[in-house]
């Protein structure tokens, strides 16, 4: 999934490396970097990913809310199953912020200096697409794969006297913290590519803010929010339907 994306990405300097000039040597480094910090991200995902999870849910005290605590405990202690489901679309995040941000950057930067006309971003939408759809698709079917063993946690969780809404509440909050850390990857790594951009920008004669196109982002953000979250509740309307004893003894 990863290759994949990072192949997508690679294609994708196309789009900036096709305007000769400094400027376009500038954007086309910078996205390499990002898609450098993407690949060394993604080999350390079964561990940062649960570190990062651990780090920012600490500040819901367990007390407060249970099923936030219950959620929190899964993603920490199934590393490969949290990072499977954060990668896929942290880098479709990243991916899109680091492109359409370094366009926003670039043209920005263009109009300030009194040059007319727009870059060319069609073909961005056109790379992007499939980066899009492996990213959403992705962190789906990774947890679709796991689905008969939360399954079974949900039910051992109802035959510990949990209600249905605290099965739901669990999975909720399970959405929340993948997607969570998804996006603050994905932002991350979109920003210092963007940043770099500026920088080498300004560095040939060119000054440039960095700028993140946040909407282009946060569609994709929700669009991938709203999938794992579905992907999500199945186990846990299915732990709720069926008989929780039933459940345990045939899983």
């Amino acid at each position: 999934m990863l290759i994949q994306q990072v192949i997508v990405t690679v294609f994708a300097t196309q789009t900036l490396g096709a305007d000769s000039g400094v400027e376009s040597a500038a954007a086309t480094l910078a996205l390499t970097l990002g898609v450098m910090m993407i690949a060394t991200i993604g080999a350390l995902a079964p561990v940062l990913v649960p570190a990062l999870i651990r780090l920012w849910t600490a500040i819901v005290p367990p007390r407060f809310a249970p099923s936030w605590f219950i959620a929190r405990h899964s993603a920490i202690e199934h590393p490969r199953q949290a990072s499977t489901a954060v990668m896929p679309i942290s880098i479709g995040i990243a991916l899109y912020g680091i492109l359409f941000g370094i366009i926003a950057t670039w043209q920005n930067a263009l109009h300030a200096a009194g040059f007319a006309g727009e870059l060319n971003t069609i073909d961005t939408y056109v790379m992007l697409t499939p980066a899009a759809v492996i990213a959403v698709t992705g962190s789906v079917a990774s947890i679709l794969l796991t689905t008969r063993a939360r399954t079974r946690q949900y039910a051992l969780i109802r035959t510990a006297g949990a209600p249905p809404r605290t099965i739901v509440s669990i999975a909720l909050a399970e959405a929340v913290s993948y997607s969570i850390t998804a996006i603050g990857l994905g932002l991350a790594v979109a920003y210092a590519s963007v940043l770099t951009a500026a920088g080498l920008l300004t560095a040939t004669g060119l000054p440039a803010t960095p700028l993140i196109d946040f909407r282009q982002m946060l569609l994709l953000a929700g669009i991938g929010i709203i999938a794992v979250l579905t992907s999500l509740l199945v186990p846990a309307l299915a732990a709720i339907r069926g008989n929780p004893r039933d459940t345990v003894a045939m899983s």
